[in-house]
């Protein structure tokens, strides 16, 4: 696929590092040969170490993924299913292109997914155009999903969503929260999703520690804890001390709760 059209304008000097980005080509030598997503341009912008398409699709199999975050969500949840929780109904704050919640029913069995995502570029003030790529990747592969029928997906921003799941009882045994990161979101999240929870089930919360925001059109970081996990994180552990245990984990960038009473 050749894309050279960009879709964020680029500052001087500006670099993309993101190791959770690939590029996917079949010469190496051919700039427009590779497929850029989420940042698209010059390819001399990039500095990901780059993988051919056989070496795409072992990786993923069928699947079309231009991100991979889970890596620490994979593990941990490995982790917590081994020692803590066998979870039978699972809710996922944050689809994106599908990589978690899909290892999930492709990985145990006759486990009920539900995933909430709005898919609304205008939440971090860029093109809308990028998210209509990475959710028409995410039904692409929902649909080549053998159990896709134990996946159940709602385009709506997760309060909505979660306040209409609490209107109708529903009950979840693992809740992983992976969606807007900015302090307010994340502590609505957690309020609505403990309230989900059956006793001894697990909140798992991503970029729970040291993660800082990065405005995705100048790639500057931003020193705001207000716009980061981290105060939402903290706030709801220390006002819900005696209900909960804070778990250990192989990735500490991450956070478990377990709910107690």
């Amino acid at each position: 696929e050749t894309i050279n059209k960009p879709l964020f304008p680029k500052q001087p000097g500006w670099v993309n590092d993101d190791n959770n980005l690939y590029l996917v080509g079949k010469n190496p030598e051919d700039a427009y040969s590779w497929r850029y997503i989420y940042y698209r341009g010059d390819i001399k912008h990039f500095k990901q170490p780059k993988m051919t398409i056989a070496e795409y699709k072992e990786r993923f199999k069928q699947y079309v993924f231009n991100r991979d975050w889970t890596g620490p969500a994979k593990e941990n949840s490995i982790h917590l299913f081994k020692k803590y929780v066998t979870p039978k109904r699972v809710l996922e704050i944050g689809t994106f292109e599908g990589r978690y919640s899909l290892w999930l029913v492709d990985n145990y069995k006759d486990i009920e997914v539900h995933t909430i995502d709005p898919f609304d570029a205008s939440v971090y003030g860029i093109d809308e155009t990028y998210f209509e790529q990475i959710e028409k990747n995410w039904h692409e592969n929902l649909s080549l999903c053998k159990d896709k029928n134990n996946v159940h997906f709602y385009k709506n921003r997760s309060f909505d969503v979660l306040v209409d799941l609490l209107s109708k009882k529903e009950k979840f045994d693992f809740i992983y929260i992976d969606g807007h990161h900015m302090s307010s979101a994340v502590l609505e999240d957690l309020v609505l999703s403990f309230n989900l929870l059956n006793t001894n089930g697990i909140i798992l919360i991503d970029d729970a520690a040291g993660w800082k925001f990065k405005n995705y059109v100048t790639n500057e970081i931003s020193d705001d804890i207000s716009l980061t996990p981290r105060p939402a994180v903290d706030a709801f552990i220390n006002t819900n001390w005696h209900r909960i245990e804070v778990l250990e984990l192989p990735r500490s960038n991450q956070v478990a709760i377990r709910k107690i009473k």
